[in-house]
């Protein structure tokens, strides 16, 4: 969240814990939930288990290790059984998930997850403090017919700042407001329309999405929505066109602040590429230092146009070229269009044996003072 001028990027806190994974964007935190659209299948026709192991990299938490098994048939039942721990830098976690893919039987997928996590500021980083995070959930999730799906759910969050010796003016704020523990009790709904057909290896078509939730954080209420839609057309033989855009929202539904660890970020691969991951938007003094903090926003606007082709016979390379423009708010009425950011690229993605890779060379356009230029992004992933 915090970072040191002049440095490659860190780990940014309140990124990491809207998971987003941000990457995504800034969504709304989607914590373990089914997603709608995303079907669960356990596996009933191959191995009774799986063990996996992994090493990631991203611009935000540099390089992260994983390792996970899961167990389908659990019982002698269809339900299947994951377990998982993370552990990286800046960050762990782990992680325990039952899911049911016909729950009693019935069109709905269930799933059960329960995780932990701590964070902290790494060598790039000013302050010394620690968030930790306990969080059960309870997901659904079906299809209504072949374009369109949901999801719904609840869950609870605790979080517990641990703070050693200095916060950034925004965290400190907050904290002397709502104390040093947080616990946040939210539902939420999710709703998928995919209406995408494939052409060979382009596609034609839209998809749209829509998750919100409410919750309440010590005591206040919020509420959060994310819409995002995207169209993809071919054209000619060799090029596919995308064109995408995404609006976040949060508020506070009484009196009291809005929970920082709900707020939507920007910057980085997933949303506005050329700056780094989760810098852009507000930013917060933190004391004793030249570095600044950047708490994201209740407010985050994205857009997009891809094209992109395949680069070899078996379509696993393909290059592509991008516009992108966004950036975040404190709140909707901060919203002025000429705060947005855009930047324009290339880039190359690559389904390798041993996982995906991503470049991206990036040149902000107009980048303000005080921004985080990062021109050159790239991700790795490795399982075995």
């Amino acid at each position: 969240m915090t970072r040191k001028h002049g440095t490659r990027a860190g780990v940014l806190l309140v990124g990491a814990l809207l998971f987003a994974v941000m990457t995504t964007t800034a969504a709304v935190a989607q914590s373990a939930r089914p997603a709608a659209g995303e079907a669960v299948t356990p596996g009933l026709n191959g191995p009774e288990g799986e063990l996996s192991f992994g090493l990631w990299y991203s611009e935000a938490e540099e390089f992260s290790a994983t390792t996970g098994f899961t167990q389908h048939r659990i019982g002698g039942r269809d339900d299947s059984l994951a377990m998982g721990l993370s552990l990286s830098r800046y960050a762990t976690s782990a992680h325990v998930t039952l899911t049911d893919p016909d729950f009693y039987e019935s069109p709905y997928a269930r799933v059960l997850s329960f995780a932990i996590r701590s964070y902290e500021p790494g060598a790039t980083q000013a302050g010394d403090y620690t968030f930790t995070q306990a969080e059960a959930l309870i997901g659904f999730s079906r299809a209504l017919d072949p374009r369109r799906s949901i999801g719904f759910g609840a869950g609870f969050t605790r979080s517990t700042l641990d703070d050693r010796d200095s916060l950034p003016e925004f965290l400190a704020a907050y904290v002397e407001s709502v104390g040093e523990e947080i616990n946040d009790a939210f539902v939420y709904a999710d709703y998928v329309w995919d209406a995408r057909l494939s052409e060979g290896w382009q596609r034609r078509g839209p998809r749209v999405s829509l998750n919100t939730q409410l919750g309440r954080a010590g005591d206040t209420s919020y509420g959060l929505a994310y819409l995002r839609g995207e169209y993809r057309a071919p054209f000619g033989e060799r090029f596919e066109l995308r064109t995408h855009g995404a609006v976040g929202l949060g508020d506070t539904l009484s009196d009291g602040p809005f929970p920082v660890l709900r707020s939507f970020a920007a910057g980085g691969p997933g949303s506005v590429r050329g700056f780094a991951e989760g810098t852009l938007g507000p930013q917060s003094p933190v004391p004793g230092s030249s570095d600044v903090a950047y708490p994201g926003g209740q407010f985050s606007v994205l857009a997009g146009l891809e094209a992109a082709t395949p680069l070899d016979r078996e379509q696993k390379i393909f290059g592509m070229a991008y516009f992108d423009i966004g950036n975040v708010y404190e709140t909707a009425a901060d919203y002025d269009g000429g705060a947005l950011r855009r930047s324009v690229g290339i880039g190359i993605s690559w389904a390798s044996p041993i996982g995906p890779l991503s470049l991206f060379v990036s040149e902000p356009i107009d980048p303000k003072d005080g921004d985080e230029v990062s021109r050159l992004q790239f991700g790795l992933g490795l399982r075995f």
